[in-house]
């Protein structure tokens, strides 16, 4: 009975450890989140504000573009970061809806081009916050080659999910070859966040046909 009793009480004192890390751990991600918000975000947000004043006073310049760009890019991981450090998980509908958020935002200054999306979750299965973000990412790589390259009329979104999810982002454009497709389409970016996402990147396309397709595969 004493031995027992000695092997509860270990238990417990290391679930009580156990427990108070993560107390601890939760304690200083959200301290980190607000620090970067607070710091970082602000002196980001004060610098493409100056850079807006300026273009404002002397008119816009390739180098003010590019520093405007860049601290938008900035913003644009740090907002990640501190998401991560807040979410462990994103459940899939969740993530569907960012998407398709983000696409109607970058869309208003778009006024030829329009998305179709279509949704098939059967099973809301959980994405870690770090596959989500590489996830995430790939998918906006699409959206801006289209934008950029395909001369599109229509995006297409489809998702769908029971024991694997799979996603389609679908144009109606030109078409490219994909053989000789070059970093400048994103490509090699996109396969090297699959990798870290442990997804399957499919690009479907061919010179002057209609169309290019992206399939994303994953478990």
């Amino acid at each position: 009975m004493f031995m027992v009793n000695g092997w509860n009480k270990r238990r417990r004192h290391r679930q009580q450890q156990t427990q108070l890390l993560q107390q601890q751990l939760e304690s200083e991600r959200q301290r980190i989140s607000r620090d970067l918000h607070d710091n970082i975000g602000a002196y980001t947000t004060a610098l493409m504000n100056n850079v807006q004043q300026i273009k404002q006073q002397r008119g816009n310049s390739r180098e003010l573009e590019s520093v405007e760009h860049n601290a938008e890019q900035i913003l644009s991981s740090l907002r990640e970061t501190i998401w991560v450090l807040k979410h462990e998980s994103v459940s899939l509908s969740d993530f569907s809806d960012a998407f398709k958020n983000y696409c109607v935002k970058v869309l208003e200054h778009f006024d030829d081009i329009r998305l179709v999306a279509e949704e098939n979750i059967l099973s809301n299965k959980l994405l870690p916050a770090p596959r989500a973000i590489h996830l995430n990412h790939i998918m906006q790589e699409c959206v801006q080659n289209i934008l950029k390259h395909a001369g599109a009329t229509e995006i297409k979104y489809k998702i769908q999910c029971d024991d694997a999810f799979r996603i389609e982002i679908a144009d109606n454009g030109a078409g490219f070859d994909v053989e000789k497709a070059t970093k400048g389409n994103g490509l090699e970016n996109m396969l090297w966040r699959a990798a870290e996402a442990q997804v399957k990147v499919e690009v479907q396309s061919v010179l002057g046909k209609m169309g290019t397709i992206v399939v994303i595969t994953g478990t």
